[in-house]
């Protein structure tokens, strides 16, 4: 009979106390448990369970008192999220005024520890692990009577701004619902997230045509619905932005920022931070990290649902191996930072080399000083209009474009025309179309010919010579019209 007094005397306190950061907070006005309610001692020798359930915020609005709840239409479940159960051995639910002690126990995350009015009480060293599934639901079961400390481990690919605060769980749960309490022995909880999305982000490069052009990078996401903190008061955003890890052959130039629409001012909406990239002493794929932040004015006017976005315009300083220019980045909100992204690969720029070969026509030697022009278009490069860059062939004959434009495929089609042919070298007017592959050029794409120009008749000996020659062959022609006179007279003769 003590026992039942005992806690019944502390119900009021321990409902509203109970699992608070875990969502199990009584709404106001239901905290006091009716003295005419008699729930009865509570079975000490009997299991029960824990059940999480884990969803995105926003808060629901809903009591939760440790009962399985029906989550509305639009709450988002988190699968794949680690919670950690350890029993607090400390507290002996035998005993009466071990109760009291529940709604004040403290969990130190630094210490690992579990303190109450700031002394140690024990906690088991054994962990008990589960990971939210079939609906972000993860059950811990065949617990004996006792209390019980639940904290969220990894969050595994959900980008989570803040962990759910640990929470304390009594097995059996006083719990009360309108006039009716009674002891729970299944105990369901539901402690929520602030995930930031993804986010969008879209390469534009349609200006862009060859190295030291600028590509932009369009960067968006909606800025997600806070919840409330462990005391029950509503969060604030402390930081809203994004970090942008440039890959080695980018620099950034510029960036501009909307929020909801409403075009923002550099430095009194929004600041920029470009300084080295996060990498280890032999990464070199990545050269600049880019933050951009919501100063604290303009955080003041930050609801949830708007719209943050960038257009980050970065130049293209050189051509990987490989021939793809990847760009990772992650949104930032409050305390969640983006670390490692992952790059889809609609979001790489993708560059390759055009390399050709100038030579004579005759004997196949190497010709320098070629000029050509490559350009998009076959109409463009019969004009001559337009040329997006320009080379000349060295002296082993190599002309080589660095850095042409593939936009997001693996290779793709331009066209050639020579504008300048070496001295004593016929210009060749054909317009040649080229397939750039990505990355670096190792093969000659393509063999282009050169004549030479034909030349003056030359002189033999000067005009003296040429008038010897003249009287000579005249000479000669008289003589032979002589002999033939002569020989026809014999013949004349011996006939007659």
């Amino acid at each position: 009979m003590q026992l039942k007094k005992s806690i019944r005397a502390v119900l009021a306190a321990l409902i509203t106390a109970l699992l608070g950061a875990a969502g199990l907070v009584l709404a106001p006005g239901a905290h006091a448990v009716p003295q005419n309610d008699n729930l009865g001692n509570p079975d000490l020798t009997r299991k029960g369970s824990i059940v999480v359930h884990k969803y995105e915020n926003p808060a629901w609005n809903q009591t939760n008192n440790g009962r399985l709840l029906t989550a509305p239409d639009t709450a988002k479940a988190m699968d794949g999220v680690e919670f950690i159960l350890q029993k607090v051995s400390g507290i002996d639910l035998t005993n009466p005024n071990e109760w009291e002690k529940i709604s004040q126990l403290q969990y130190d995350e630094g210490a690992k520890k579990v303190t109450y009015k700031g002394q140690d009480v024990t906690l088991d060293a054994n962990e008990t692990k589960q990971v939210t599934a079939a609906g972000g639901t993860a059950t811990f079961g065949d617990l004996a009577a006792g209390v019980y400390l639940v904290r969220e481990g990894d969050t595994g690919t959900h980008k989570v701004i803040k962990k759910a605060q640990p929470f304390f769980v009594s097995i059996p749960f006083p719990s009360k619902e309108g006039q009716n309490a009674k002891w729970l022995y299944d105990v369901h909880a539901y402690p929520k997230n602030t995930v930031s999305d993804d986010g969008v982000k879209t390469l534009k490069d349609e200006a862009a045509q060859k190295v030291g052009d600028n590509v932009d990078w369009e960067i968006k996401y909606a800025v997600p619905a806070l919840g409330v903190n462990a005391e029950g008061v509503q969060e604030t955003y402390t930081n809203v932005g994004m970090e942008d890890q440039l890959d080695a052959h980018l620099k950034y130039k510029n960036a501009v920022v909307t929020l909801g629409g409403e075009t923002l001012t550099p430095d009194t909406d929004y600041t920029v931070t470009v300084e080295p990239a996060d990498k280890g002493e032999t990464d070199t794929t990545v050269s600049q990290k880019v933050t951009v932040k919501l100063t604290p004015a303009r955080l003041a006017k930050v609801t949830a649902g708007q719209e943050f976005k960038v257009v980050l315009s970065t130049q293209i300083t050189g051509v990987p191996q490989n021939g793809e220019i990847p760009n990772s980045f992650g949104p930032i909100v409050n305390n969640y930072q983006p670390g490692v992204t992952t790059t889809p690969s609609d979001r790489k720029v993708k560059v390759g080399d055009l390399l050709i070969l100038k030579r004579d026509k005759d004997d196949q030697k190497p010709l320098k000083d070629a000029e050509f022009a490559v350009f998009a278009t076959k109409e463009a490069a019969a004009a001559g209009t337009d040329p997006i860059a320009k080379a000349v062939s060295g002296a082993d004959g190599q002309v080589r474009f660095v850095g042409l434009v593939l936009g997001t495929e693996d290779s793709k089609k331009f066209y050639l025309k020579e504008t300048k042919a070496p001295a004593g070298y016929v210009i060749s007017t054909e317009v040649k179309e080229v397939t750039v592959n990505k990355g670096k050029a190792t093969q000659v794409a393509l063999t282009i010919d050169n004549t030479k120009h034909g030349g003056p008749n030359l002189p033999l000996t000067g005009a003296a010579g040429q008038l010897m020659l003249t009287l000579g062959g005249l000479a000669l022609l008289g003589a032979a019209g002589g002999l033939t006179v002569a020989q026809v007279r014999r013949n004349r003769a011996v006939n007659a």
